[in-house]
């Protein structure tokens, strides 16, 4: 047995962050099955990338005769969910490994809570936890975490990522908090202190002289055991009083077939590595999206697929790389759709998307039926991917509000400073005497100042213009952008 809560963080100790599927050879099946299968309990939860069914971890699932369940409630649907969000789902999957049948859709968020600090950069607090975003995560009810306040109460869904969290969504649930509120966060215990009733969650520091216990008692708490924590008072001098603490103790079986998304906690080789807790091996069998195994460090967000042996060792048979350090961020307006390849045209490039592209539509609130076939020529987008094999691969696509001008955000792939020139996602931006350039604490620069601090393939730039025609762009402004 391997603690699934010990290794990988879960969703409120109901599930970890994986994807569980059940070989049927010996019933001749064409489908893996997912929950009350042969070999133990099977279960898929990951990042819920889009709709028309539910895409999550590249599989689409039907969700026709499924059970929705959100937040321990039942009688929900489809329609209650958001892209972005982590959610469990029992089913089954086809021999194809794209597609599937849901069977039960469960959310549960990591942490629900009062915002505590504004947001710095790409990152925010609440309940005292450091919660940081990338270009992956999804807000819903508001617009750029720069909106959030003090006093806010936001439910997240994310990973847990060296003691603190990256989102995946972030909801807005009310604009102040009301004491008797359910706040809630889940993380490993650490500075147990049995005589004050103390233990720590990253820093804030939990009381527990007065909370109920499920799964544990008091005397039975220790260091590293991973824990949801459930409060109805806001934290008071960094102290938050649990009303009740649960200790998530799933176990995970041998013999089963997995995908699970995480990161690598300790690297000692690419063939040999933890995935947040678990050891993983890999072989010349093993194979590698978006990347190869010399890409695979501390810290790499992976999805891996392989099956468990009795020594709680990974065996990967494939490995999907999503890093996203090197990825190009666009707004632009869709200039073509091709819906046989999958494929749309920003300024004079394709993009290609498929069933990992996490597609949203930043435009209304209720997000959750819109696909590629919803979009249309002409819409303003924003899309994060990067280039794979030599095609643009979009890791996100959503629809934002009209945009007048266009704006690229990536490394440049060559520099002319005669010309003033440089070429980025394979656009040719173009300058004069109008454009403006700033450094990255936004001070302003001259020309020549500015092309002087950049270099290929390195500096991290933002770039807002105008199209003039193909893959060329006439910069208003050029930045150097901050990395956080």
């Amino acid at each position: 047995m391997i603690s699934l809560i010990k290794k990988i963080p879960s969703l409120r100790g109901k599930a970890p962050i994986i994807l569980v599927c059940i070989l049927l050879n010996a019933c001749g099946s064409d489908s893996l099955q997912l929950a009350n299968g042969i070999g133990g309990t099977g279960i898929s939860v990951g990042r819920l990338t889009g709709f028309g069914s539910m895409y999550v971890n590249g599989v689409k699932f039907n969700t026709d005769n499924a059970t929705f369940i959100r937040d321990g409630v039942g009688s929900k649907s489809q329609g209650d969910f958001s892209t972005g969000e982590i959610v469990r789902i029992n089913g089954t999957i086809d021999s194809n490994k794209t597609t599937g049948t849901a069977n039960e859709v469960i959310f549960t968020d990591l942490l629900e809570g009062v915002v505590t600090s504004v947001a710095s950069g790409k990152s925010i607090e609440v309940l005292g936890q450091k919660v940081n975003t990338n270009s992956l995560t999804v807000l819903h009810g508001f617009n750029k975490l720069s909106d959030l306040k003090l006093d806010n109460v936001v439910e997240v869904s994310g990973f847990s990522v060296n003691n603190q969290i990256l989102a995946s969504s972030i909801n807005l649930i009310s604009e102040t908090y009301v004491p008797g509120s359910s706040l809630e966060l889940e993380g490993f215990i650490s500075n147990l202190d049995s005589s004050a009733q103390t233990f720590s969650i990253n820093n804030i520091s939990i009381d527990y002289s007065m909370a109920d216990f499920m799964g544990v008692n008091a005397a039975a708490l220790a260091n590293d055991q991973y824990v949801t924590v459930s409060a109805e008072e806001n934290i008071n001098n960094g102290t938050l009083s649990a009303l009740q603490i649960t200790l998530n103790d799933d176990e995970l079986e041998e013999n089963i077939y997995y995908e699970i998304e995480g990161f690598v906690t300790q690297f000692t080789s690419s063939s040999s590595f933890e995935l947040d807790g678990v050891s993983v091996l890999t072989s010349t069998s093993t194979t590698y999206i978006n990347g190869a195994a010399a890409d695979i460090s501390n810290d790499s967000h992976l999805i891996i697929t392989g099956s468990v042996n009795a020594q709680n060792v990974l065996f990967a048979e494939s490995i999907k790389i999503l890093n996203i350090e090197d990825e190009v961020l666009l707004e632009a307006n869709i200039e073509s759709i091709d819906l046989q390849n999958q494929t749309i045209s920003l300024l004079g490039q394709n993009v290609s998307i498929d069933n990992f592209t996490l597609i949203s539509d930043e435009t209304i609130e209720d997000n959750y039926s819109i696909a590629l076939a919803d979009f249309l020529v002409g819409d303003s987008v924003f899309v994060s991917g990067r280039n794979v094999e030599g095609v643009f691969l979009a890791d996100r696509l959503s629809l934002i509000s009209a945009i007048t001008s266009s704006y690229l955000s990536g490394t440049a792939s060559a520099i002319d400073r005669n010309l003033s020139e440089l070429t980025l996602f394979g656009v040719q931006v173009m300058s004069d005497s109008t454009t403006v350039y700033f450094d990255a604490d936004f001070n302003e620069l001259s020309k020549s100042a500015f092309f002087n601090q950049i270099v290929e393939n390195e500096t991290l730039l933002g770039i807002e213009g105008n199209v003039t025609g193909g893959n060329s762009l006439f910069a208003l402004s050029m930045s150097i952008e901050a990395e956080y």
